[in-house]
């Protein structure tokens, strides 16, 4: 069976790992895993398997039934990012052209429940909030959607963008003018004590994250904005579209069932 799986994501790392030991179980090689990820990045973090072929860079929806026919795949999985609609969409489109079952992994809404959080729909909301407020910010949503924050008044003094340390990454956030102490560079995890510098270092008053799927991670987060006693008032913005990745037993669980689809679907997992 031939498996395609669209991710750059934990679930995508994560169905992969576990359908590479599913074969291991059966002592033979009954499961190709074939992972499409946009970046060397979402490679890297990949498993190593005689098994696995992971094919780096981003896919148009003709691009999409190419490949898929090309591996004369049996199922695709689609395990991107929430926020990736565009791509989703072209995704269910190229297996319905192709006649490739679909699933799609969603995931559950998660929220916080401290005093100052404000929670908006998209990119573009949280912008319009905060085009209307005062003091620094600190942008920790990542580099796509980065040229949306530069509507912000005095965006290149103000905003200061922590994203992946890669090559590509620098330079695109470099030609938006988020250069200099005003872009921290780093792969995450982040605790509490890192959150906690990265917002005294650029002097913020507002946090723009997801809502973390990791609790100890998000509490971190959460106690960085409380904790800091050199200031007060640090208003937590969250995309409200971020959610909680599946739980490890429903990904063993969709794992098994993988094998079990003989009929295109669009199964949504919650």
């Amino acid at each position: 069976m031939k498996v395609v799986i669209f991710g750059g994501t934990t679930e995508g790392r994560q169905l992969a790992e576990y359908l590479i030991q599913l074969n291991k179980k059966q002592k033979m090689q009954t499961i190709e895993v074939h992972v499409c990820v946009a970046s060397e990045y979402g490679a890297q973090v990949l498993p190593e398997d005689a098994a696995l072929k992971v094919h780096v860079g981003r896919l148009e929806q003709a691009d999409m039934q190419e490949f898929l026919q090309a591996v004369q795949a049996d199922l695709c999985v689609d395990a991107t990012h929430p926020y990736a609609v565009i791509v989703t969409q072209n995704i269910y489109q190229a297996c319905k052209a192709v006649e490739v079952p679909y699933i799609r992994v969603r995931r559950e809404m998660h929220t916080c429940e401290a005093s100052d959080s404000v929670y908006v729909e998209d990119t573009q909301a949280a912008v319009d909030y905060l085009k209307g407020a005062t003091g620094n910010i600190l942008i920790t949503t990542g580099s796509k959607e980065l040229h949306l924050y530069t509507q912000i008044p005095d965006y290149e003094s103000r905003c200061t963008a922590r994203v992946l340390p890669t090559q590509s990454v620098v330079e695109a956030c470099t030609e938006l003018g988020f250069t200099g102490k005003h872009l921290i560079c780093m792969q995450g995890p982040f605790d509490l004590e890192m959150n906690l510098a990265a917002l005294r270092y650029a002097n913020n008053e507002k946090l723009l994250n997801y809502p973390d799927w990791k609790e100890r991670v998000h509490k971190a987060c959460i106690r960085a904005c409380e904790g800091d006693q050199t200031r007060t008032g640090i208003i937590m913005l969250y995309l409200s579209r971020w959610s909680s990745p599946l739980m490890s037993s429903q990904l063993r669980t969709l794992c098994l069932s993988l094998i079990h689809i003989s009929e295109p679907t669009r199964l949504q997992l919650i």
